[in-house]
């Protein structure tokens, strides 16, 4: 191990570099892709592969309201090959966004949701000690309970398959504002996929529509 202008690096013999460069065709930042040879391994080796670049690469925030993983790279490709491997061990990070960071052209997602940042500090977690303990922050302290992108639809269609429930049963066991869930109940009387067959009160009784089930 030697340090140059504060940095820590590793040299490693001839040998080794031409066996890496044997697998790993190429190293440029913009244009490389994770190997045929982590994506072919068997699990173990795709987390530790995982919980090793998000040691390096990834930024983990607990400021709340804001608890989230971040990564981003010039490498849009690297990235979907990164999201591939999170969905294979059923963590769904957020769509992949753009920005033009001080100059450059830059792609990220979050992994967001107490659910998904808790299945991340399970399977993968961090060993870099900062990181590793802000994972552990947000998990400990999740506060308001929030979905992804979609998964409010998901859950209140999963919900109406088992039985019918008044609006207000669904932001109960949703832990939602009513409001919130009367938002979504109409996007989903809109799309064709549930129906309002009554009322109780001033709250409505819905269920699934049959093509839907």
């Amino acid at each position: 191990m030697a340090v140059n202008k504060n940095t820590s690096f590793v040299s490693v013999p001839t040998p080794i570099g031409l066996i890496l460069l044997s697998l790993v065709q190429d190293f440029n930042s913009k244009r490389c892709r994770i190997p045929h040879f982590i994506k072919e391994a068997d699990q173990s080796l795709k987390i530790e592969f995982l919980r090793k670049f998000f040691d390096d690469e990834a930024y983990a925030r607990y400021a709340p309201p804001h608890r989230y993983i971040e990564l981003t790279l010039s490498n849009k490709e690297f990235l979907e090959d990164i999201t591939s491997l999170l969905l294979e061990l059923e963590i769904t990070p957020s769509r992949i966004y753009y920005k033009n960071l001080r100059g450059f052209d830059t792609y990220y997602f979050y992994i967001k949701g107490h659910e998904e940042l808790r299945k991340f500090h399970k399977i993968i977690g961090f060993n870099h000690p900062d990181k590793k303990e802000t994972l552990i922050k947000i998990v400990k302290n999740p506060g308001r309970f929030s979905y992804k992108s979609g998964e409010t639809k998901e859950r209140i269609l999963k919900l109406l398959k088992e039985k019918h429930y008044l609006s207000v049963e669904i932001a109960k066991s949703l832990k939602r504002r009513l409001c919130t869930i009367n938002h979504f109940l109409k996007i989903l009387e809109k799309e064709g996929k549930i129906k309002c067959i009554g009322k109780k009160g001033k709250f409505r009784l819905y269920e699934v529509k049959t093509n839907v089930i």
